[in-house]
């Protein structure tokens, strides 16, 4: 409830804020100053994206008892990112557009974003659905088209590394409760810290071969996905690291409600594995290790 009283608080300031010309707290809605003819377009995916975000922070704040809400968070996140590729095939010809790989987002993001429920039903996985896991990776992918969609990137020149940061926080937790699935089967034996820091070093490693990827498409390619250059790609790295970082604090605390188990790592493990993810194995749950 009090998430869902702040972001429409939030929208209405931001509203009156795009009405009054007060840019600094109205850029969410500069898209509308372009005279494209996507005014009402443009307000309809950012309340749609701002429900979806609302219910994710609902089912992420009470991770292990909200199963319900979790659901429907997804379900309200993978239409956001339905309508954001809607949009974007629907007005192709808008600036926020040109050389950004349109076709290829438009076809693998929502590829992406099902490839979760898609292993699950292929795989059988017995147990809980990873709502959780899936609302993060949806969330990633919707982020970065909506940013797309209403011209964030080009309207606020932070706005990419915000973008870097926020989304670097569920991208990196997923590698982490990873290593922890791994742990439980008797792969590993880390602990949460020593998890924590491995998933840190191999997200660091694979977001640098994402701006590397990220050149040479701008370089052989002709698209325009790092117009900063070196000094973009670096303060895309910086914060991207900032944001891995962060992640440990979420997985911190849903390891001391007992929470990170039961929500994120068992789901994960039956996902993965096809069979609960303490079967055959005398090895302690990585949310319960001794490193902390």
């Amino acid at each position: 409830m009090l998430a869902a009283a702040g972001t429409a608080i939030l929208l209405c300031a931001v509203f009156v804020a795009a009405e009054r010309d007060g840019l600094r707290l109205g850029f969410l809605l500069w898209f509308r100053h372009e005279g494209r003819g996507v005014d009402a377009e443009g307000v309809a995916l950012l309340v749609v994206f701002a429900v979806a975000v609302t219910l994710m922070i609902g089912a992420f704040a009470s991770a292990d008892g909200a199963a319900p809400v979790a659901l429907l968070a997804n379900a309200a996140m993978k239409m956001a990112l339905l309508a954001a590729v809607v949009f974007m095939l629907a007005r192709p010809d808008l600036p926020q557009f040109e050389n950004k790989s349109l076709t290829l987002r438009a076809v693998f993001y929502p590829l992406l974003a099902l490839s979760v429920p898609f292993l699950y039903r292929l795989r059988g996985a017995p147990g809980r659905y990873p709502a959780l896991l899936d609302l993060a990776w949806s969330f990633a992918l919707t982020l970065d088209i909506v940013s797309n969609d209403l011209h964030w990137y080009g309207n606020w020149k932070h706005w990419d590394d915000a973008v870097h940061f926020i989304n670097s926080i569920p991208l990196a937790a997923l590698i982490i409760v990873l290593l922890f699935a791994l742990e439980r089967r008797g792969r590993i034996r880390l602990g949460f810290w020593g998890a924590s820091a491995v998933g840190l070093a191999v997200y660091a490693a694979l977001h640098n071969q994402w701006e590397i990827n990220e050149f040479l498409m701008d370089r052989f390619a002709g698209t325009d996905l790092q117009p900063g250059g070196m000094a973009e790609a670096t303060r895309n790295n910086l914060w991207s690291v900032a944001g891995s970082v962060v992640s440990i604090c979420p997985l911190l605390y849903w390891k001391r409600e007992g929470a990170l188990d039961r929500a994120f790592v068992e789901p994960l493990g039956a996902l993965i594995f096809g069979v609960h993810a303490t079967e055959g194995t005398a090895v302690k749950p990585a949310s319960a290790g001794t490193g902390c």
